[in-house]
């Protein structure tokens, strides 16, 4: 049986390697008529083709970018032949002058969306659809950029900003659309996330004031006319002015991924909407935090499989490493919102398929197309109506900040491991018998849902608490939530509350709380059917979406 199943697969494979070996030759010549004919031109050609790849090598000269291709073939695929592309050799030069752009500030307020991403290509990764979409509905798009991709020197953060000119203006999107904010991803010592509020970083280049390039340029420079000092208070600040300039009516930001930047856009864009928020109490904007890698990435490759592109599944690479699926422990798989792509990215052909062609503008992209594109793009929905950002929080011991600064959790490194939730944590004394938090609001509120966020660990953890409230509402409750997801609590609706006090009953040692939210209304959920049968699937929504005109607690 064993012999009769490994022929079978033998045979198949065999079978799979005659249609790619197909495929690749009739890609070569139809490749090389195109490029011939000039309707197409680096960087925009395909680069991983059934089996064989093209590397593009800019080279600045005077003038422009000479592109030196170099094709790589599959050595499973290709192991006893060599194939010639275009000419008899395997390398050619192609001159290519990319265009300039004078660079301005996007115009006007109130946007329909923005896309806030710390590198150039990562807006692909979370809404790359999304973006097209809107852009063929009519509606007002910004891109930002926090960090320039400078780890090996300013050219390269150069070439990045061309990049993503090219890649936005596949999509719809002009240079006018995009904001860069300006700032170096590569830190000669600690992350910037963790340096003092007026400390100045250096980058590996040297660099200390953010800067942008004929492409695109910094947002600082362009609001203030000079380029901002690397310090943590003015990459708050600048995150700040671009959403309080703009007010997007939706949000769509980078959640807690594996990648250093990636955690630190997604703690910062966490304080800046809870500033925002809090100074503009009228402005209740719908976000959306997603991941780049773990959604994306390490989605499956099926896009080369003949067989329709499938929906990103749940993530298992993380099992081994923290207690969750995801890497932002508060989240539960089925809670996700599943937004379908459009089908100018879910199409068979690379020459049909807008989203493969837009991810290979970034030339690092080429060996890992199939991975990205999927039938659908995941996320998680921040309720910015949570009454807490927008309560005074008095403590009988321990810091109180920690409980209402929109973030469920924080770490001492971001650069570390996995498992590192270690700071931004209210803990009790342990002298503190009372162990109380009380939060007062400045208006009487209705109170609906509480949720409270544990410190990340699978042995301390509150056990009990008691939930007060200013209408005599009085409850014991002992069920806590295990793994880091919240304990939703759900009083029967309270009115006129004008201040709730939480009671730490019992505990287990080092147990504490990251983060403590109250809304007016219970977000309801409710399991639907995907958007299509061909790729349907069971998955559980959370319907709440704030309106924009949507009063301020009052």
């Amino acid at each position: 049986m064993r012999k009769l199943k490994s022929v079978v697969v033998t045979i198949i494979k065999k079978y799979l390697r005659l249609i790619k070996h197909k495929r690749v030759k009739r890609v070569q010549k139809a490749l090389e008529l195109k490029i011939k004919t000039g309707e197409i031109s680096p960087p925009h050609l395909p680069v991983y083709s059934f089996g064989v790849r093209i590397k593009w090598s800019p080279n600045l000269q005077a003038d422009g970018y000479v592109y030196t291709a170099e094709f790589l073939f599959d050595e499973e695929l290709f192991s006893t032949k060599k194939y010639t592309f275009i000419s008899e050799s395997n390398d050619v030069q192609l001159k290519v002058t990319p265009r300039r752009v004078a660079h301005s500030l996007p115009h006007g307020r109130n946007v329909d969306a923005m896309v806030i991403v710390p590198h150039g290509d990562d807006e692909l990764f979370l809404c790359g659809s999304i973006i097209r979409e809107k852009v063929l509905a009519g509606e007002y798009v910004i891109v930002a950029f926090i960090n320039n991709c400078d780890h090996n020197g300013r050219e390269n953060a150069r070439l990045r900003h061309m990049q993503s000119v090219a890649a936005m203006d596949l999509l719809g999107l002009s240079a006018e659309h995009i904001v860069l904010l300006g700032y170096s991803n590569s830190w000669e010592k600690n992350h910037i996330y963790h340096a003092g509020m007026n400390e100045v970083c250096q980058s590996t280049c040297g660099d200390t004031e953010t800067y942008g390039s004929d492409y695109l340029t910094d947002f600082h420079y362009l609001i203030h006319g000079k380029h901002a000092t690397y310090t943590r208070k003015n990459l708050t600040d600048d995150i700040e002015l671009l959403i309080a300039r703009y007010l997007p009516q939706n949000i769509y930001a980078i959640d807690y991924d594996t990648h250093p930047d990636h955690r630190a856009g997604h703690l910062l864009c966490c304080e800046a909407l809870r500033t925002i928020c809090k100074q503009i109490p009228d402005y209740r904007p719908i976000v959306h935090f997603g991941f780049a890698y773990s959604t994306s990435c390490y989605a499956p490759q099926d896009f080369l499989l003949r067989i329709p592109v499938g929906p990103v599944k749940k993530p298992t690479y993380l099992k081994k490493h923290i207690f969750s699926d995801l890497p932002n422990p508060s989240y539960k798989w089925k809670d996700r919102i599943s937004i379908p792509a459009i089908p100018e990215f879910t199409q068979r052909e690379y020459n049909q398929n807008l989203g493969a062609q837009s991810l290979i503008c970034y030339d690092r992209m080429y060996s890992s197309i199939e991975s990205f594109l999927n039938a659908d793009m995941v996320f998680w929905q921040r309720r910015m109506d949570n009454l807490a950002l927008y309560a005074d929080c008095r403590v009988s011991s321990g810091c109180a900040k920690y409980l209402n600064d929109n973030k469920r959790f924080d770490t001492l490194n971001v650069r570390g491991s996995a498992r590192s939730f270690d700071a931004g944590i209210w803990r009790p004394d342990d002298e503190d018998m009372e162990r109380t938090i009380r939060f007062l609001f400045e208006k009487p509120q209705e109170v609906a849902e509480l949720r409270l966020y544990q410190s990340y660990s699978q042995k301390e953890r509150i056990k009990k608490v008691r939930v007060t409230m200013s209408t005599g509402f009085d409850h014991y409750y002992s069920r806590a939530a295990k793994k880091g997801y919240p304990w939703i609590i759900l009083p029967k609706l309270q009115r006129n509350v004008t201040w709730v006090e939480i009671r730490i009953l019992a505990l287990d040692k080092n147990a504490g709380l990251t983060e403590i939210e109250f809304f007016s209304t219970i977000t309801p959920r409710k399991t639907n059917q995907c958007y299509n049968a061909k790729y349907a699937y069971r998955q559980s929504i959370p319907f709440y979406i704030p309106t924009r005109k949507e009063s301020s607690p009052k």
